[in-house]
């Protein structure tokens, strides 16, 4: 007559926790019997960690308590833990019998990306570290001596003011619509590592006006900045109305 002690339990675990299992058992349950190590496989018919004597089925009964026990554990430890490692789900189909085990990768977000400003071309036009040129959306600048466009009143003082704001430092671009223009300039918005917006800073101390030609989030904002610049007579509105 054959015994399952762990039944069908030997297929489904690794040798490794199969092995700890027999040692379990043959330390903890059997130690004193004439059987030693009488785990039985019901499947295949054969002692699957040897014997030395016939079963004493009294203590086979305890041992196959115990072993069931462990095994159960086991198992379960391994299903769930071993095989997929920290942060991965196993299907219940999976679980059953059914399909392999599909992951299920869980990806923390990761942070914001910064890059520096190599350059800054004018009051609404700088360069980024792996971007390229970028323009800031919604501020229109005088321009500046020197471009290739004329130059215009306070043109200078607006790129002093954005080189102050930005240059060299590390900013977060965020994108609204349109990602590139008719020059091949990306359009964002341009934001220091302390939350700075400096597209509405520039608009905010009188350096620049807000762009009104086409629609973007954050109009509504900038023509609040360019009304409060305005009224306080900031920048180029101190002579100019």
């Amino acid at each position: 007559m054959v015994i399952g002690v762990i039944d069908r339990a030997p297929s489904a675990l690794p040798k490794p926790i199969f092995s700890a299992v027999c040692g379990a058992v043959q330390s903890w349950g059997v130690r004193s019997s004439p059987v030693h190590a009488g785990f039985w496989n019901e499947t295949q018919g054969r002692r699957v960690c040897g014997s030395a004597a016939e079963p004493d089925w009294g203590d086979l009964v305890s041992a196959h308590r115990l072993a069931r026990g462990i095994t159960l554990l086991l198992a379960c430890v391994t299903t769930a833990c071993l095989d997929d490692g920290p942060g991965a789900a196993t299907t219940p189909g999976a679980m059953a019998g059914g399909a392999p085990a599909t992951r299920t990768q869980i990806v923390a977000p990761s942070a914001a990306t910064f890059a520096r400003v190599r350059k800054v071309i004018d009051g609404d036009t700088i360069t980024v570290s792996g971007v390229g040129t970028v323009r800031l959306i919604g501020v229109d600048a005088p321009e500046k001596t020197g471009g290739y466009r004329e130059a215009e009143p306070f043109g200078d003082q607006a790129t002093r003011f954005m080189r102050d704001l930005v240059d060299g430092k590390q900013v977060r671009l965020e994108y609204d619509g349109e990602r590139m223009d008719q020059y091949k300039r990306t359009l964002a918005y341009v934001f220091l590592e302390d939350g700075t917006l400096a597209n509405e800073a520039i608009i905010r101390a009188g350096w620049a006006e807000t762009y009104r030609r086409f629609q973007y989030r954050r109009k509504p904002d900038f023509q609040a900045a360019e009304r409060e610049a305005r009224a306080a007579r900031r920048g180029m509105w101190a002579t100019r109305r």
